[in-house]
């Protein structure tokens, strides 16, 4: 049998781990990833094309910083760094193919910039004769003189600046030997004329030509050998195999999902066959377990019946509540449950009369049993003619402690003793407070706490037992109550409290003891409504005669 539930167990751990494997392969295309290595692909395509756009700004315009060329390269391989990290999703095959791109493009990238530092240096030094030629023809322009080589000479001068600056901007080789004819005419001019360098720099304009017409072919070749450096088609081809690659991967995870929703379905039987097979096994012991249960609540149902009868049984007459001399008493008792934990008694005994009330911890069967002994034990102690309060409710503890100790069970409760003689009623134990209610209409609220100990608490309480003494006049009236009445709630959770009850035997003082406990159980229950009643009831109620 083991060895069956081990091997069903190893076959659904091998099986979800299965699934598992197939929804981390269906979830692996990461489209964050995606994005961010095709913006890079394309940056790199942006990137290029201003640097190129840069590198003609550069040639035909008199710029002097290239720091924007510089910049351009730097992103340029801050972009092949990143593309060299390849999203995960494409498989070593395919990286292997965009990796040998990107070196293609590293080492293209590494020639634009060995190309571009040789166009920095051959157009600044063309760019200075473009700058520094005009000035000098300037300087002429602005000078007036009637010196006979003057005329001849601003005429030669502005004739090869036009030739120069038309040859600067064009590829036509054709307008050089115009230029070279210039320059031999300068010579001519300064030999004839015998002009000095002091008064005009000739030999300076030529010398500045020259290094014009040395630099421009140079300059334009290595633009167009930079343009020419194919690092664009190169991020094209990244990008068109990389959308390749990208579709590929969506297939494959395409693939892996429709797996995985498969064997998710599979797997789903396979438990869904178990858990039933499982509840139809697991109802046939309910089933079981049900019957032997209906044949134990029978039992117990019995049980908590005889205990019932019992309590209520033990409960006492009214033959006997009217044999009291000088006192009328009526009592009420109302259980939460099948059997109740509260306790109330009126014992007689030679003329002596003792009167209990009491509230065992929760309801129910133990606290029911508990209850009888507490009876039992009261009724053999009075029987004895034990007069002393503190012996009285010393005995009575011991005897409930051992019994609780040998039910092995957590139950106490508090309780409280009243020795009723000739209109003085001597209380003793700890319990609810007793409310007496004068003739007159008057209230009095007599506290039990200091008066005694739970009993079956502790071993010993000797030393918490205390007594008082409360008067009764004629028609005075005392009521002794557990606190399922004080504690009763409404539908909004609100309690009875004292104030509700006092104020009903207030205004009931003067009627029959029967009359005021009916007042008072009619008022609590107006006030419950329909709340569900949680704890048992009792109500014991005393007037003088």
């Amino acid at each position: 049998m083991k060895y069956v539930q081990s091997q069903r167990v190893f076959i659904v751990l091998a099986a979800i781990l299965v699934l598992v494997f197939l929804i981390s392969k269906s979830l692996s295309l990461d489209f964050n990833q995606h994005q961010r290595y095709r913006s890079a692909i394309v940056e790199l395509q942006e990137k290029d094309a201003t640097f190129n756009q840069d590198i003609l700004k550069f040639r035909y315009e008199l710029f002097n910083s290239y720091d924007s060329l510089v910049n351009s390269l730097n992103a340029q391989k801050i972009i092949q760094q990143h593309l060299q990290e390849l999203p995960s999703f494409i498989d070593a095959r395919d990286q292997r193919q965009i990796q040998n791109i990107l070196a293609t493009q590293a080492e293209l990238l590494k020639q634009k910039e060995n190309l571009s530092e040789r166009f920095k240096s051959q157009n600044a030094t063309l760019k200075n004769s473009l700058r520094y030629l005009p000035e000098l023809i300037a300087e002429i322009n602005e000078t007036v003189s009637d010196q006979k080589w003057f005329f001849p000479l601003k005429t030669a001068l502005n004739n090869l600046l036009y030739d120069i600056l038309l040859y600067n901007f064009t590829a036509n080789e054709d307008i050089k030997p115009l230029i070279e004819a210039q320059i031999k005419k300068l010579s001519q001019i300064k030999d004839q004329y015998k002009v000095s360098e002091e008064q005009f720099s000739i030999k300076l304009t030529i010398s500045h030509t020259r290094i014009i017409l040395n630099n421009k072919p140079q300059v334009d070749e290595l633009t167009n050998q930079i343009l020419n450096i194919p690092i664009a088609q190169y991020a094209k081809t990244l990008e068109t195999v990389y959308d390749d690659f990208y579709q590929k991967a969506i297939k494959t995870v395409n693939i892996y999902l429709q797996f995985a929703y498969g064997w998710f379905l599979v797997l789903l039987s396979g438990i869904s066959y178990l858990i039933i097979k499982k509840f139809s096994e697991a109802n046939h012991k309910i089933t079981v377990l049900n019957e032997r249960l209906k044949v134990e609540n029978l039992s117990m149902s019995a049980e908590l019946e005889i205990t019932r009868r019992l309590q209520k049984m033990l409960l006492p007459k009214d033959h006997e509540l009217s044999e009291i001399p000088g006192l009328e008493i009526a009592g009420f008792m109302e259980s939460a449950d099948a059997v109740g934990g509260d306790y109330y008694d009126v014992l007689t005994n030679n003329g002596a009369t003792k009167i209990g009330i009491g509230d065992i911890t929760g309801h129910g069967f133990e606290s029911g049993v508990l209850m009888l002994m507490v009876q039992t034990a009261i009724r053999t102690l009075q029987e004895s003619n034990e007069t002393d309060p503190v012996r009285f409710m010393d005995i009575l503890n011991r005897t409930i402690y051992k019994n609780i100790q040998r039910m092995n069970t957590d139950k106490n409760l508090t309780l409280s003793l009243l020795d009723y003689h000739q209109g003085k009623l001597s209380i003793s134990g700890q319990h609810e407070e007793m409310v007496v209610v004068r003739a007159s209409g008057e209230v009095e609220r007599v506290e039990t706490m200091e008066l005694g100990f739970p009993i079956g608490l502790d071993w010993d309480i000797a030393q918490f037992i205390a007594q008082t003494h409360v008067q009764l006049h004629s028609g005075d009236v005392a009521v002794l109550y557990t606190d399922g009445i004080t504690e009763a709630e409404d539908i909004n959770g609100v309690q009875y409290g004292m104030e509700r009850l006092y104020n009903v035997v207030k205004n009931y003082r003067q009627r029959s003891v029967t009359e005021i406990k009916e007042a008072v159980i009619r008022n609590l229950r107006q006030h419950i409504g329909q709340q569900k009643v949680f704890d048992d009831i009792t109500l014991l109620v005393l007037k003088q005669k």
